[in-house]
């Protein structure tokens, strides 16, 4: 993927929709993906993957550039490893159940956000997503509760 999501190029995101009407949001995790250039530092960026009631998923996350893009695969595995990193490991937080329609969430989830690195970042990103579907408060750091990836 490069060195940061702006190497796709795009100064704004993207959404896509899932298959069929009327889906529903039905579970929500953070995912964490290392960037190699700043392993050493304990980086990572983070995204935000949704469970649909009719069995794809989502992974929707922010760009260093502000741009938000969110993707609609057919797999968990599919999703996780669409966050942004280097690494061939993928790590999941569990935040839970929701319930919350495909439409509602599509109109709140912008494809540009003023970018910062101190506030307007993926971390923040994923933590308004989590609190916005679930209600929960995501800590400094992610539980890291669900499982990993390899690639």
């Amino acid at each position: 993927m490069g060195n940061s999501l702006s190497s796709f190029g795009m100064e704004y995101g993207h959404k896509h929709s899932p298959k069929g009407g009327n889906v529903k949001i039905i579970y929500a995790w953070i995912c964490l993906r290392a960037i190699k250039q700043w392993w050493k530092a304990g980086a990572n960026h983070w995204s935000v993957i949704l469970q649909l009631d009719n069995g794809q998923y989502v992974c929707t996350q922010k760009a260093d550039t502000g741009a938000v893009f969110t993707d609609v695969v057919d797999s968990l595995r599919g999703a996780v490893f669409l966050t942004y990193g280097d690494s061939n490991t993928c790590r999941l937080s569990k935040y839970g159940t929701c319930d919350e329609s495909w439409d509602r969430f599509y109109n709140y989830v912008l494809i540009y956000e003023d970018y910062t690195l101190s506030s307007k970042n993926c971390q923040n990103y994923a933590r308004d997503i989590i609190k916005y579907l679930t209600d929960k408060t995501v800590g400094y750091y992610p539980i890291e509760d669900g499982g990993e990836f390899e690639q």
